[in-house]
């Protein structure tokens, strides 16, 4: 049986919907979970007093009900918002200011190692650690313990020669040396979905309050920095920026000398670093200085999505939280769907827009153009196809990550025709520590459309506004499984 009320109260059209929820499958309790839905605008300050309160209280933590766990058992609530754990107390004292966004560059330089991996297996091997030879053994004890015949074995090193582009007679500590190499490349993926939401347990969260604003209200309720603190930030952008420059085209120089099974898995793991990218990209869009905003171009064009800046700006910001914009997904609406409808609904608005001239539009092509060309007829279709695949990725990511950030918040159509202006209502927002050090705060994003304009030091955990259950690289893992995610997202 459910139970509903709905608690008015607030600005024009604005609603706070409790509903009481009696657990499935429980018969003869009294508990129940709520689930608050804010309409249309913070939580009412006025009318049923006591009600409201815990509404909006609810409305704040993002309750169990909402969660693929049971109450108490989802590992990133155990700390409330803006809670921090010892690890994360630690890492807000000794790191301050830029060098807090230090992991995300330390991260993408570690990728380096991992490309040239076919230099460090040797150095390792003449220093007494043959990896290769102890998985060679090891692999060679266990299939040998199985019930099979040796024809099967040898198909296995056939195929696994094929795969990798070696001899039929090539020995087993090659195959495990150029496998082993294969598969490094992609631990950034394992870092990113798995390690990165793991320390977030551990850490925290960390809503970014700043003095005179504990509650998270209004962007105007607290000053905004005039830039005065803003270059040392600037630096975390530029410098991520430059590595990923620099290791896609390191990432495109050894490409051709790589099987192709190994180049796709360079493909995935720089694409990560990609979607990070996107992250930095985005920043650099709305920044006020010139050569920020030239430098966010150059990096869309390396990642083949150079009109992601107006489709951002003229579109996304524009109709944010409507059935209008291509960017915001429905209630419902599968991440593979939302996805088709973006990347191609987007391109189609832009290519109508009068405000946006003809040279700018060629340039979407000519760009990605002639990077392509570059990488085709300087070092071939295995470095093409790393440019291309590592775009990819990072596209698919980027997709799926603005999936997120808006799933099922709709602005309210008024009277007028038109939608109420955006609110804290209308962003879904993430306040885990080690997650936002790896995407410059962007799970913070209720603030970001609250101004634009507003570092992403500056942003803060609208506490007003819906919380996710879980830092991104979960949500991603559950965006893929539509069915999951809807059982979360949509009860």
């Amino acid at each position: 049986m459910m139970r509903q009320k709905v608690v008015r109260g607030g600005p024009a059209g604005s609603a706070v919907k409790a509903e009481r929820l009696a657990p499935a499958g429980r018969r003869g309790t009294s508990r129940a979970a709520t689930r608050v839905v804010v309409q249309g605008g913070v939580a009412p300050r006025r009318g049923s007093r006591g009600e409201a309160e815990r509404a909006l209280a609810t409305a704040r933590t993002r309750t169990s009900a909402l969660s693929p766990f049971k109450a108490g058992n989802n590992p990133w609530e155990n700390l409330g918002v803006g809670q921090q754990g010892k690890l994360g107390e630690w890492y807000l004292n000794i790191v301050k200011g830029p060098l807090r966004y230090v992991p995300m560059i330390l991260i993408q330089v570690a990728f380096i190692p991992l490309l040239y991996s076919y230099l460090i297996f040797p150095y390792l091997a003449s220093a007494g650690l043959n990896v290769p030879q102890m998985f060679s053994t090891l692999f060679a004890r266990v299939f040998g313990a199985l019930p099979l015949s040796p024809e099967v074995g040898l198909a296995v090193k056939s195929g696994a020669s094929w795969l990798l582009q070696l001899p039929q007679n090539a020995s087993n500590e090659l195959i495990w040396r150029v496998l082993l190499q294969a598969v490094l490349p992609l631990l950034p993926v394992i870092y990113f979905l798995g390690v990165v939401p793991l320390v977030d347990i551990f850490m925290g969260r960390f809503a970014n309050k700043r003095a005179g604003n504990a509650n998270g209200g209004a962007a105007a309720s607290r000053p905004r920095s005039q830039g005065e603190d803003v270059g040392e930030y600037r630096v975390v952008l530029w410098t991520f920026s430059i590595l990923y420059a620099t290791i896609l085209f390191m990432s495109a120089a050894v490409a051709p000398t790589l099987p192709v099974v190994h180049v796709l898995s360079i493909c995935l793991g720089l694409g990560f670093y990609g979607s990070v990218l996107f992250a930095v990209s985005h920043e650099l869009i709305h920044s006020r200085f010139r050569s920020d905003r030239i430098l966010s171009k150059f990096n869309l064009t390396l990642q083949c999505y150079p009109w992601y800046e107006q489709s951002h700006k003229l579109i996304h910001h524009v109709r944010v939280a409507t059935p209008s914009d291509p960017s915001s997904g429905m209630k419902g609406q599968s991440v593979y769907g939302f996805m088709a409808r973006s990347v191609f609904e987007n391109i189609a608005l832009l290519l109508k827009m009068d405000q946006i001239s003809r040279l700018t539009k060629a340039s979407w092509v000519l760009g990605p153009t002639l990077l392509a060309g570059f990488f085709l007829g300087a070092l071939g279709p295995k470095a093409l196809l790393t440019f291309l695949g590592a775009s990819l990725v990072a596209i698919l990511m980027l997709e799926i990550v603005q999936y997120i950030e808006h799933y099922g918040l709709e602005r309210k159509r008024l009277d007028n025709g038109k939608y109420e202006p955006v609110t804290t209502a209308h962003s879904w927002n993430a306040d885990w520590l080690f997650t936002n050090c790896h995407v410059i705060n962007l799970q913070l994003h209720g603030d970001h459309h609250l101004n634009a304009k507003t570092p992403f030091n500056e942003l803060e955990n609208k506490t007003k506004g819906p919380q996710l259950c879980a830092p991104y690289p979960v949500l991603i893992l559950l965006a893929l499984v539509p069915p999951l995610w809807f059982w979360i997202m949509d009860r």
